[in-house]
């Protein structure tokens, strides 16, 4: 397992699993498995997530077509929770402030990927009221109205998946 081989560390716990006559050792046995079983899900999840970091790091940087091409690719993936969409919405706002010829079409994708945030649990008004990320976005109609409508609910901790 120590060494990335799954597959075969699998089948040996199995083998003991199925060997074992004492109660504790098989529940430990039986959650090494289920361990074995997520191990490859949580390293791309880290994997994911690292690179969601990494996508606010270049458009900071002023890399912002490596940034958005990041963002582009990751949320390919709808598993993301709100917080990470908010972010992705940070990084096509403040690209849209930084490539003259693309500010509507970034800014636009910034409110797309905002809403997906308030859909997947985003409540936090009086963050997305002063956060400066969000700057570029703030004369909007659309933003406006996301934001009058975030304060009207109640605050909340966005949903985040198990």
């Amino acid at each position: 397992w120590n060494l990335n081989r799954y597959g075969e560390a699998r089948r040996e716990f199995q083998i003991a699993l199925e060997q074992s006559k004492d109660p504790g050792e098989a529940t430990y046995l039986g959650w090494c498995i289920e361990a074995i079983d997520t191990e490859p899900e949580r390293k791309r999840q880290a994997e994911l997530i690292s690179r969601a970091d990494r996508a606010n790091s270049l458009v900071t940087d002023g890399k912002v077509p490596e940034a958005v091409a990041e963002v582009a690719e990751l949320i390919k993936n709808p598993s993301w929770n709100a917080d990470q969409w908010y972010d992705f919405a940070c990084v096509y706002s403040l690209a849209s402030a930084k490539i003259a010829g693309k500010k509507k079409e970034y800014a636009d994708r910034a409110m797309e990927l905002l809403q997906q945030a308030v859909k997947a649990g985003w409540s936090n008004a009086a963050h997305t009221a002063k956060d400066t990320d969000l700057d570029p976005l703030r004369d909007r109609e659309d933003f406006k109205k996301l934001l009058a409508d975030l304060e009207k609910k109640p605050a909340g901790q966005p949903k985040t998946p198990p």
